[in-house]
């Protein structure tokens, strides 16, 4: 067989796939696992009026990376949030923990979201909120 009968056999082979929907990766890797999306925030609680809620302030953090691994402590992703403090990612089905970054100072007192342990199976859609809480006069 040359390779110009072989190029239309192959171009028929695909057309057939995507006809029967193996569609997108993501429908793909849902088949197999799930989408975890989140969000990354700031709160800072202080004892002085704020005309935007009861005494505090929430900022969404753009640009923090985040550490996923599974469960054998290896690092499978890094997803980063958006300009909405959102994220999103898919992974297959398993056991991960999703780490944040300490983001915490040393100059007021603050508090860091702990890491998430989730459970992805196979079509799960999950959410996770991670907060820093800062604490000022």
């Amino acid at each position: 067989m040359t390779i110009k009968q072989l190029i239309p056999a192959r171009t028929i082979v695909l057309l057939t796939l995507l006809a029967l929907g193996c569609g997108s990766s993501e429908d793909a890797t849902l088949k197999n696992g799930g989408i975890v999306t989140g969000i990354v925030q700031q709160v800072l609680h202080h004892g002085a009026y704020n005309p935007d809620g009861p005494n505090k302030t929430i900022t969404l953090l753009n640009e923090v990376t985040l550490v996923v691994n599974d469960s054998e402590g290896e690092i499978v992703a890094k997803p980063t949030t958006n300009t909405k403090g959102e994220f999103r990612l898919i992974l297959p089905a398993g056991s991960y923990v999703v780490i944040p970054p300490d983001l915490t100072g040393s100059d007021v007192p603050s508090s860091a979201p702990s890491p998430e342990r989730i459970e992805v199976k196979q079509g799960d859609s999950l959410y996770l909120n991670f907060t820093y809480a800062i604490y000022a006069p």
